[in-house]
């Protein structure tokens, strides 16, 4: 068990404004729902918000307070409070009131229900009618995951073809120097991934790529992927109500069929490098960030940039 230094001590690291959502959520204290968010930096989607140093103490004095008192009842399962009181918690973890109409969403954002977004059958299909459906999907990024896994779920076949030899999408092909996110991984989280732990809030593409590894490994979708190979043509046969799909990959070209199609391509896989007179007749090597060599070496070269993204 923590000592009470050792709580104490763990409490000055976090953040205050996290702490006072979730402590007001867990005891509904009064004191912690009057103080006052302040702006620290930031903009647009992402303002920094914060506390003064008053509250800020008082906030870890309360958080340090309740983790001494649940560790000297035994340190059991904690409930998260009641569902009412969490729009109001949230806001104050956020330091900004909540649109009414957004209110559902976040809800669903904390992923106090991992399933929230699944399917629930009203009357569930029979095994046959199962059994002579499938889906197809195209990318294993984000989007093809989350398809996949919400598939096998509720019971439907289906396949992923996917143009890389991995999963991750962006991803997994951005690897140049530096290369991160410039929002929180958590947004790259799904619902029912919320159980994997991010080594801190903006991670590199390596942290986000081990997401998207754990992800098909732990849901077991890895074994319905087809990797290395791309779909090239869709032609609906309306006769048949299938999808006749053509697909490229390292035994050729083949067709398959399915009854639906679902693209989850995303619309940054494809790098566009802008036309620059005289670009041919640079000799140096060159490529596009989401191409970047493995094998390249800086150092002692000039290097120029062109662009300034993230």
């Amino acid at each position: 068990m923590a000592s009470d230094e050792a709580i104490e001590e763990a409490m000055g690291f976090a953040d205050p404004m996290v702490l006072r959502g979730l402590v007001y959520q867990l005891t509904g204290d009064p004191e912690i729902a009057a103080t006052t968010a302040i702006a620290r930096g930031g903009r647009g989607l992402f303002p920094i918000m914060g506390l003064d140093a008053d509250d800020a103490t008082l906030v870890r004095r309360k958080a340090a307070e309740f983790l001494k008192s649940y560790r000297d009842q035994g340190a059991g399962d904690i409930e998260i409070g009641p569902a009412d009181r969490l729009p109001k918690s949230m806001a104050l973890a956020t330091g900004s009131d909540l649109e009414p109409e957004s209110i559902e969403l976040w809800l669903e954002e904390l992923a106090l229900d991992p399933w929230a977004r699944g399917l629930e059958w009203s009357r569930e299909p029979s095994p046959e009618k199962l059994e002579d459906f499938s889906v197809t999907i195209i990318g294993a990024g984000m989007g093809g995951l989350n398809a996949a896994i919400q598939l096998q779920r509720a019971g439907i076949r289906f396949q992923v073809f996917e143009k890389n030899e991995g999963v991750g999408g962006t991803w997994h092909e951005n690897r140049y120097p530096g290369a991160r996110v410039d929002t929180p991984s958590r947004l790259y989280t799904h619902l029912f991934g919320i159980d994997y732990i991010y080594p801190y809030a903006f991670c590199p593409w390596t942290e986000n790529q081990k997401y998207f590894d754990w992800v098909a490994d732990t849901f077991d979708v890895r074994r319905h992927i087809t990797f290395k190979t791309e779909v090239r043509s869709l032609v609906w046969d309306e006769a048949a109500s299938m999808w006749e799909i053509e697909v490229d990959g390292p035994g050729g070209r083949r067709t398959v069929r399915s009854n639906v199609v679902i693209t989850a391509v995303g619309f940054l896989n494809r790098p566009n490098l802008p036309e620059i007179e005289g670009a041919e007749r640079f000799r140096g090597p060159s490529w596009h960030t989401a191409r970047w060599p493995a094998e390249f070496d800086p150092a002692g070269k000039r290097v120029a940039v062109i662009g300034t993204g993230a």
